[in-house]
């Protein structure tokens, strides 16, 4: 056993003798101050120093080449070493490929002898071809066109018109059966798209938007915002468009709203709920609404099937409706007006 005053912590403490070499370089009195020791800049700094100056014990028969000055990339010091030598110890270059320019230049290095290892790999799998053989990779459409070649005027016109994928024609069936469309669409008004473009596009209809601009002097009823450009005012009809055709034309029925305010018109403005006097009087309700496709007949013959166990299905079916007109009805999200009766009292 020696006593020892260890390096890190400075406490005196007994050590088994290790004996030659390691006898001098035994500072610490456990291997978690030798740990804390290396970690610090002072023992940093002292196994560099160690290193630089170690001389490693040459192999039998090798010579000593030619030593060069060199000034090291990483610390900047000046030592003695082989021409192709960068830095004076191993720390000193790990240090150095952890920093951001080592970094760097490790990644401009992998890339460059990347491309030079596919460079020989190309050479040595894939030779150049010879120009006999490069008329194979040619396309066989290539200065072809559907006026000089028949194929490609086949293809030009298989594929005319189309803006997607194929389909086949099985598929085209099964979706034309699953349309939805005329009455057994759920917004099926009776055919009125055809009238409601004629009339949006007549010249009375624009004479009306014209008049209701210039009477509000092309200014936002809503919010003062003057018109910046074209398509930025919309002409609102008070009173709607689909329950009062009587008013479609009247001036006194139009108001100038800008887009931004004519989008967040909702059914609370609507209905006079935030204090908007836009739709006065009561809601349309019934058979009066624009969107009705029952009578008040039909419908209420429907809540008696629906507490009796009716089956949604078959109600479309049998009233000529969609199923989800039925859901509507039944879930209470139309004709909310009339009671909806008990399933306890609908005699069976």
């Amino acid at each position: 056993m020696e006593t020892i005053t260890c390096s890190w912590c400075g406490k005196i403490a007994s050590v088994p003798t290790l004996g030659g070499a390691r006898t001098a370089d035994r500072r610490y009195c456990s291997s978690q101050c030798r740990t804390a020791y290396d970690a610090s800049p002072e023992g940093r700094a002292r196994y560099a120093e160690k290193h630089r100056t170690y001389k490693y014990p040459k192999k039998p028969g090798a010579q000593k080449g030619p030593q060069v000055i060199h000034v090291c990339t990483g610390c900047g010091v000046s030592f003695e070493g082989p021409p192709k030598r960068k830095f004076c110890s191993r720390p000193c270059k790990i240090q150095f490929d952890k920093s951001p320019e080592g970094v760097a230049r490790y990644a401009g290095r992998y890339a460059e002898s990347k491309k030079r290892y596919m460079q020989r790999w190309q050479a040595e799998h894939r030779p150049p071809l010879e120009p006999s053989q490069r008329k194979i990779r040619i396309a066989w459409n290539k200065g072809k066109t559907k006026l000089t070649d028949a194929r490609v005027a086949s293809i030009a016109a298989q594929q005319e018109g189309r803006k997607r994928g194929p389909i086949s024609e099985k598929a085209r069936e099964t979706m034309r059966a699953h349309a939805r469309r005329g009455p057994l669409n759920n917004r099926w008004n009776g055919g009125i798209t055809e009238e409601n473009a004629r009339l949006r596009q007549s010249p009375e209809y624009a004479a009306w938007r014209r008049a209701v601009y210039s009477r509000d002097h092309f200014t936002c009823q809503a919010c003062g915002k003057k018109a910046h450009g074209k398509g930025t005012l919309v002409a609102h009809h008070i009173k709607p468009w689909s329950t009062h055709p009587d008013l479609r034309f009247d001036v006194a029925n139009g108001v100038t709203w800008c887009r931004e305010c004519h989008a967040s018109l909702d059914d609370a403005i609507k209905n006079n709920k935030r204090g908007w006097d836009i739709h006065p009087g009561p809601r349309a309700e019934g058979e009066e609404h624009g969107n009705a496709k029952l009578t008040e007949v039909q419908v209420r013959e429907i809540l008696v099937l629906i507490a009796r166990g009716g089956k949604t299905t078959q109600l479309a079916h049998r009233f000529g409706v969609s199923v989800p007109t039925i859901s509507d009805l039944k879930f209470g999200r139309t004709w909310k007006h009339l009671p909806r009766p008990a399933e306890h009292s609908v005699p069976q």
